[in-house]
């Protein structure tokens, strides 16, 4: 039995608000115009196994305290689905935090939220300026693999798949209803919100679905499904096999 090792990073957000009370609610609301941020970072590391079948087993976990990251303030309009202004901005506070920081889904729980409280905010607000406390966990992930060799023993199993098949036996999924379930290479949720790629994930032809990157990452060390080990073709000698 073979194994490989997969290291990953996932980035949690937790978005806290505190809307007044109706005992605290002024009797001329002010109408919000600026949403204050407040950034906090903790780092969680988990170990895990996963097995041929895709069953995965915590082996250890650690995580740090919370640490204070940045303060940023934003106007409000920005805060909603059809302006990107709000993912640049963080982009820029965040490009000089190591490790990166992706943006992305950073401003999508954030302005989810803001949708999802606008008009209670605004008709309870004795302030312009409304404040929202944003909890990042960086998630590193660490699986290690079981992985077969093969039925005919020839070693192959950590043979990279060819790349001309690889975009050609991957189907790309772009319905929000055709993923369910965790991408067992990141451990993370397949059923995001569609990404600047347009796609929710990539299916091979086992059926198995991955998320798009992690698939095409994984088959470049092996030809391999994770799950089922379906093998996709490998490149040989110039020849597909």
């Amino acid at each position: 039995m073979e194994h490989q090792i997969s290291r990953y990073e996932n980035l949690v957000v937790e978005v806290l608000t505190d809307l007044p009370t109706p005992s605290r609610i002024p009797k001329h609301p002010s109408r919000i115009e600026h949403i204050g941020l407040i950034f906090t970072l903790r780092h969680r590391r988990s170990h895990f196994e996963v097995s041929e079948s895709g069953e995965r087993r915590l082996i250890q976990q650690r995580e740090t305290l919370k640490i204070p990251l940045c303060d940023n303030q934003f106007r409000a309009e920005i805060f909603n689905r059809d302006d990107d202004s709000l993912f640049h901005n963080l982009s820029s506070s965040f490009q000089n935090f190591k490790p990166e920081i992706d943006a992305e889904p950073v401003a999508d729980a954030l302005i989810e939220r803001w949708i999802e409280i606008r008009d209670e905010a605004n008709s309870r607000s004795s302030d312009r300026v409304f404040p929202m406390t944003v909890n990042l966990t960086m998630w590193h992930i660490v699986a290690r693999y079981e992985i077969g060799v093969g039925s005919g023993g020839d070693g192959c199993g950590m043979v990279p798949a060819c790349g001309g098949a690889v975009g050609k036996m991957l189907r790309r999924l772009e319905r929000e209803d055709e993923v369910d379930g965790i991408c067992v290479i990141c451990l993370d949720e397949l059923k995001k919100k569609k990404k600047k790629n347009g796609r929710f994930g990539l299916q091979m032809p086992c059926l198995h679905v991955f998320h798009g990157n992690c698939i095409e990452d994984w088959l470049k060390n092996s030809h391999y499904c994770p799950i089922c080990r379906f093998e996709v073709p490998i490149q040989k000698n110039s020849q597909l096999f």
